[in-house]
């Protein structure tokens, strides 16, 4: 057995022009094949990363119900947890801006910080509120950057609003974002929570919803104490405790269902690739029919040829193999990096990927297909008369 598959590798590499043509089409269905993995385990990777950081946690309760939640007790109850932060966002008043060269109609938003950490990629200008905005009741404000004429240069200035009963109330601007609301005549600018309700601005923070920002990564532990501790303390209530992921939920299946497709239809093309060597060897075969004659006019046995051109298939497919699965690890690896430094400032979420189980798939594939597409030209040696295939033509 040694000696034939050492006398297949020595002929493969005399003739390895012609082999070449051989393996081509199993080579290139197996790199697309490993690239289009290579991608994907790497964008599933990507979306772990993105899904790692934090996601929004729902306490909410019905409108009719007599249970109203309150901001205090669930803080009380996610302390027990890391990085957990409310996010409090609510719509205070309407009005009009005073200091500014022209009045614009405004709607005020009492938001806090834990809101704002989802918001810093709409910043234009200057920071989101900080822990000390909060914990002092600083009365700042984030403001469209188009409120007025300079406004990203305005950040330390003061702005005054007056309210529909004929209130005015003074803000320092901190930041500046995009801030348009619906109706495209009037804007949106954010004010301090908690500046508002040390004022009495605001109604205590009794609610019907709750908005907290958690980690990903021990979210469901999150959701379950909390969900135990409500059913726990207010049996009737029928508070519900949910996490926003149903989009991103979504769309992990549509785009895992894709990449099924388009892995079917890459089967089917390295099936193809198969057969190529199949059709490459029976013309192989064809030219050999001498050559096998010969052997088995000097006694060698059917068993002899048939390990050979056995052999021989399974060698070429799994050369092809290989070497697909190799250049598309590469090359795969390098659009990897590419989408790395398309989305991020370095490469810090870069991570080289190998995906184990489709080449162990394509090796044992490329395994049984080659050994099974053998038999065809081996039958049709061995079925050949030997006086035949000695006066056939090289």
């Amino acid at each position: 057995m040694l000696e034939i598959i050492f006398e297949t590798i020595k002929k493969i590499f005399v003739k390895k022009s012609e082999y070449f043509r051989q393996i081509t089409p199993i080579l290139l269905s197996v790199l697309i094949i490993i690239i289009v993995e290579c991608v994907n385990d790497f964008s599933v990777v990507l979306s772990e990363l993105e899904k790692s950081e934090y996601t929004s946690l729902y306490i909410s309760v019905s409108n009719n119900s007599a249970v109203c939640l309150d901001y205090d007790e669930a803080d009380a109850v996610l302390c027990r947890f890391d990085d957990c932060s409310k996010q409090i966002s609510d719509e205070w008043t309407n009005g009009v801006t005073v200091s500014t060269l022209k009045e614009q109609k405004v709607i005020v938003h009492s938001v806090n910080r834990g809101y704002l950490l989802n918001f810093e990629t709409d910043l234009k200008s200057g920071r989101i509120f900080s822990e000390k905005d909060e914990n002092y009741y600083f009365p700042v404000a984030i403001i469209p950057d188009n409120l007025f004429s300079d406004a990203q240069k305005c950040i330390g200035d003061l702005i005054r609003i007056k309210t529909e009963d004929n209130n005015e109330y003074e803000f320092e601007i901190i930041g500046t974002c995009n801030g348009l609301s619906d109706n495209n005549d009037i804007f949106n600018i954010y004010v301090n929570y908690s500046y508002l309700l040390k004022q009495g601005l605001i109604d205590n923070n009794s609610q019907q919803t709750l908005l907290y920002r958690i980690p990903y990564y021990n979210s469901n532990e999150i959701i379950d104490f909390v969900r135990n501790y409500y059913d726990l303390n207010y049996p009737f209530a029928d508070i519900k405790v949910s996490m926003s992921e149903e989009t991103q939920g979504s769309n992990d299946i549509t785009i895992n269902v894709i990449l099924i497709i388009v892995e079917f239809f890459l089967l089917i093309a390295f099936m193809i690739g198969n057969v190529g060597i199949l059709t490459m060897s029976l013309i192989e075969v064809n030219k050999r029919s001498k050559e096998f004659g010969i052997k088995q006019a000097i006694g060698l046995k059917k068993s002899y040829i048939f390990l050979e051109i056995t052999t021989e298939n399974i060698l070429l497919s799994m050369i092809g193999t290989v070497s697909g699965s190799v250049l598309g690890v590469f090359i795969g690896n390098l659009i990897n990096c590419a989408i790395a430094v398309k989305f991020e400032t370095n490469f810090s979420c870069f991570i080289f990927t190998v995906p184990f189980r489709m080449i162990g798939s394509t090796f044992i594939v490329a395994f049984a297909f080659s050994f099974v597409f053998s038999q065809i030209p081996v039958q049709k040696i061995l079925k050949m008369n030997i006086t035949d295939a000695i006066r056939s033509k090289d």
